[in-house]
């Protein structure tokens, strides 16, 4: 029977007559789930996971955030289909605009495309070392519209 009902005694019968059995199930696998649930994903431009940029995008078309822009123009020049495909999909609920990008167009037209988003935000956009595109400048002035950008990644 085991430690806690060495017998069969009228307390194990109340026991297993119970909701007890279930409620302890219940937790258990509720404890084993939420321990089973992987990885946390924390939204950010700048992770070097598709999936947390990926959230940061999607977070941003829930939030309508302007002020990511500069970022979302950035993931335009990702290697990752879906990051591409979701950037621009942001970026044109949020102003409208596409600039003729296509996620699934040939590097070298998306990177005209980029260049066209470039100009239209007033940012210019240089890869990084690590081959990821960052956004130049942090804490100066933005050319096309003279204020400090809080977006804008130093070098």
């Amino acid at each position: 029977m085991g430690v806690l009902f060495p017998d069969e005694s009228v307390a194990y019968h109340a026991f297993m007559r119970s909701r007890m059995p279930a409620a302890m199930i219940t937790a258990l696998w509720l404890i084993a789930a939420t321990g089973c649930a992987g990885p946390t994903i924390h939204p950010t431009f700048d992770s070097p996971e598709p999936a947390a940029r990926n959230a940061a995008i999607v977070r941003a078309a829930s939030e309508r955030d302007q002020s990511a822009i500069p970022d979302l123009v950035r993931m335009l020049e990702s290697d990752d289909p879906a990051t591409r495909l979701l950037a621009i999909s942001t970026l044109e609920r949020l102003t409208g605009e596409t600039h003729g990008y296509r996620a699934s167009d040939r590097h070298s037209d998306r990177r005209a495309a980029v260049a066209r988003w470039r100009q239209a935000i007033g940012v210019d956009i240089v890869p990084t070392p690590s081959g990821a595109p960052a956004v130049p400048g942090a804490g100066q002035k933005s050319p096309a519209s003279g204020l400090e950008s809080p977006h804008m990644l130093s070098r």
